[in-house]
């Protein structure tokens, strides 16, 4: 008997960062939540961190918005149905979006054909000329260092008030380091003369 695909959806399921997948394949579409919307999944990132995660049932950063919880959540995709109300911040079906995890995400599949949003404020919309398989990088070292570049910012202006120049410290250079670097050379390093940016790592021989 063939798979309704109207009402059927398959997934790759695991109890545990620790254990192995199960592929299942004849799992309920997830209903619309109110005030919400359901994404179809094009692309779902295999971060660094879960390697890194194997043989332990812990995160790194225990914390909602800490992706190493649950695999698989750096996610690109297409919605697939949006709540009518006039706050759903103008999505609409078929609008390209990359999704910001919430909490209830830590117990939902992720490796999934379709994966739930409870508030469309966690959906960012992506541009036609941006691939959806580099948009998937954006939720988590995307905007984690674009979000640590936004809080600092206020901080370097405020000094380069009273001083000639601040020097920014940048601890690592993999893939968070490296947005950081990128993101804070865009928005606080404008003028070179006066903002110093240094990165350093370890690992780097």
């Amino acid at each position: 008997m063939s798979r309704k695909r109207s009402s059927l959806m398959f997934c790759l399921r695991s109890n545990s960062v620790a254990e192995k997948f199960d592929y299942c394949p004849d799992i309920p579409l997830p209903s619309l939540p109110p005030g919400g919307a359901v994404v179809k999944v094009i692309y779902a990132g295999a971060c660094y961190t879960e390697e890194q995660l194997r043989g332990t049932s812990k995160a790194l950063t225990p914390g909602i918005r800490d992706n190493s919880i649950l695999t698989g959540f750096e996610v690109s995709g297409i919605i697939h149905d949006v709540c009518s109300a006039e706050t759903n911040g103008n999505f609409n079906v078929g609008d390209r979006v990359i999704i910001y995890p919430e909490k209830h995400h830590l117990t939902q599949d992720s490796y999934a054909e379709y994966i739930t949003v409870k508030d469309v404020n966690n959906l960012i919309k992506i541009p036609s000329h941006i691939p959806l398989e580099v948009a998937a990088m954006l939720p988590s070292g995307g905007l984690t260092a674009y979000n640590t570049v936004l809080r600092a910012k206020p901080i370097v202006e405020h000094m380069l008030k009273s001083q000639n120049c601040c020097n920014i410290l940048i601890v690592g250079a993999g893939g968070l380091g490296l947005w950081t670097v990128r993101l804070a050379k865009a928005f606080i390093g404008g003028d070179c003369n006066k903002v110093h940016i240094t990165v350093a790592d370890t690992s780097v021989s």
